[in-house]
């Protein structure tokens, strides 16, 4: 007999920032020469590999790279006006999207929630929107569509709990959208001028926070509360376009020829490398391969996967296993790959469903969940 679980159980809607697990995080670099993505440390932002994802034919201007719980990435090029997926070899599979086909034009951001790809577009046939699209291209929708504020660019997109964020590199702000894509508010109004100008990557802290890169003057990071008040400023030697909360509680930063580490205790900046002709763009973390809904890490996809998972959901930000998990202390380092079984980048809510779903499912022994 199949064990379940009751979602009202759960009501806890707590979120897990994936900077707290293993992994790389990688940075597109589009500069002269380059057309390929580094990878850096996700503890202290150290460099991992500078051709992580080899160029090709097919890269001209990524901006961002994600990947979802299979092991495949995404990835927004904004020159080429598409949208490329890419095997866990890291290796081109096929075109999602592009300007003939789905009417692209400067595609910027790109965002995995629940299965489904979101684009920020600044022009072609749905300029200023972001549209959605399932992972093999299909069902193409506009999500959110800026036109309908009277004016204004989308930048990033950041998914939460019960809401999303958009930057907007027109109004200076950032958009405050619901989970339909209806808009709901400016979450943060900015003059342009004293306050965050030309929005690019936003981050969510474990605590709720966000990290903005501000591009232009006065660039720097920014970090608000969740509800859009700004907490910091820190100026730093070159305009941000990338923004990642490390492992050890700094921020790496990254834009122009430089990436480099933020200590936000002394608002001082160190570079971690500073390449001639590079163009270094967004920062996405990519966790250390699991199989998605192993939460005991056993190498299967059963009942006795559920009380694990349960703990997860319940205190995802726990650095030590809760009394009683089943895994080892390794195994919960992971819970963020095993456990984001929605494809948000998220542990939360969220994943309920498609974990019970998948559990209902029986998956083969090895097998993960989709």
């Amino acid at each position: 007999m199949k064990r379940v679980f009751s979602v009202s159980a759960i009501a806890l809607a707590s979120i897990f920032a994936r900077s707290a697990v293993g992994g790389v995080l990688l940075i597109p670099n589009t500069g002269t020469g380059f057309d390929n993505v580094w990878a850096f440390d996700s503890f202290d932002g150290s460099l991992v590999d500078n051709n992580y994802i080899a160029g090709d034919a097919n890269m001209q201007q990524v901006i961002k790279v994600v990947r979802n719980g299979s092991g495949n990435y995404y990835m927004v090029d904004e020159t080429a006006d598409a949208v490329f997926e890419y095997g866990a070899n890291r290796l081109y599979i096929q075109t999602l999207a592009n300007s003939s086909g789905n009417g692209l034009d400067q595609p910027y951001s790109i965002a995995l929630h629940n299965n489904q790809l979101y684009v920020s577009v600044v022009g072609g046939l749905s300029p200023n929107t972001v549209q959605r699209f399932e992972l093999d291209g299909s069902g193409q929708t506009t999500f959110a569509d800026f036109a309908l504020l009277g004016a204004g660019t989308p930048r990033d997109i950041l998914f939460r709990a019960n809401d999303v964020l958009i930057g907007d590199s027109v109004g200076d702000d950032i958009e405050r959208f619901d989970l339909s894509g209806g808009f709901l508010s400016i979450w943060h109004d900015s003059d342009g001028a004293t306050g965050i100008d030309f929005p690019n990557q936003l981050y969510a802290d474990a605590n709720g926070d966000i990290l903005a890169a501000g591009f232009t003057a006065p660039f720097g990071i920014y970090r608000y509360d969740a509800n859009g008040a700004q907490l910091n400023y820190w100026t730093l030697p070159t305009s941000p376009r990338g923004v990642h909360r490390l492992g050890n509680g700094r921020i790496l930063w990254s834009g122009g020829t430089r990436v480099g580490v933020l200590d936000p205790a002394t608002g001082t900046s160190a570079d971690v490398l500073n390449t001639p002709n590079a163009s270094f763009r967004f920062i996405t973390l990519v966790a250390d391969d699991c199989l998605r809904g192993d939460a005991n890490c056993d190498g299967a996809v059963n009942n006795f996967d559920i009380d694990p998972f349960v703990a997860a959901i319940l205190d995802p930000a726990s650095p030590t296993p809760p009394p009683g998990y089943s895994g080892n202390a390794d195994c919960w380092a992971l819970r963020l790959c095993w456990g984001d079984v929605s494809g948000d980048d998220l542990l939360n809510n969220f994943d309920i469903d498609p974990f019970v779903a998948c559990i209902l499912g029986s998956p083969l022994p090895g097998e993960g969940c989709p």
